[in-house]
């Protein structure tokens, strides 16, 4: 007796999208292979998943400019993308956190040089960066508390006996 197999009744359906239109963003020289490039907007945004990715993922990634430059991509060409497509300036902001999250782990372990890092960390780090303007305001506040500069004015003590003369620089 031979098991007969139910043929399955299952309908799959898969919900249409509207396809994303591909548009040029710009035509830009890649200084990576030497030449034109065309860039589309889906291949903007791939791009800027893969700088999200490089900075989460790779463990000495430090500054956003060096992925600009793995990719071939000018610093002038990069800003003009920042300032046009807002998935960009997203994408940079993402980018910034995982790097300043790294930064400041190596700050807390001391893996490198911190005054360096620390200059810098303000960029990566909003919280860092409103925590020294706290402290530069709470200065200039101290400071003008305190009437600003002090002078402080000492007379001449008149010559004594017990002190030897200062030799002139003439003999």
């Amino acid at each position: 007796m031979a098991i007969k197999k139910k043929s399955s009744n299952i309908q799959h359906s898969a919900e249409t999208t509207p396809k994303q239109k591909v548009k040029l963003v710009d035509e830009w020289h890649n200084y990576g292979t030497h030449k034109k490039d065309f860039m589309t907007n889906t291949k903007l945004e791939r791009t800027c998943e893969r700088l999200i990715d490089w900075a989460r993922d790779t463990p000495d990634a430090i500054n956003i400019k060096e992925f600009v430059a793995k990719e071939g991509i000018s610093e002038k060409t990069w800003n003009t993308w920042r300032d046009r497509y807002d998935y960009v300036q997203e994408a940079i902001r993402q980018a910034k956190m995982h790097i300043g999250l790294r930064r400041e782990k190596w700050l807390i372990g001391l893996k490198h040089n911190s005054g360096a890092l620390m200059h810098m960390q303000p960029f990566y780090d909003n919280d860092y960066r409103e925590m020294l303007e706290l402290r530069e305001n709470l200065k200039q506040k101290r400071h003008d508390e305190d009437g600003g500069t002090k002078f402080i004015i000492m007379e001449k003590y008149p010559e004594s006996d017990q002190v030897p003369k200062k030799k002139e620089n003439n003999e």
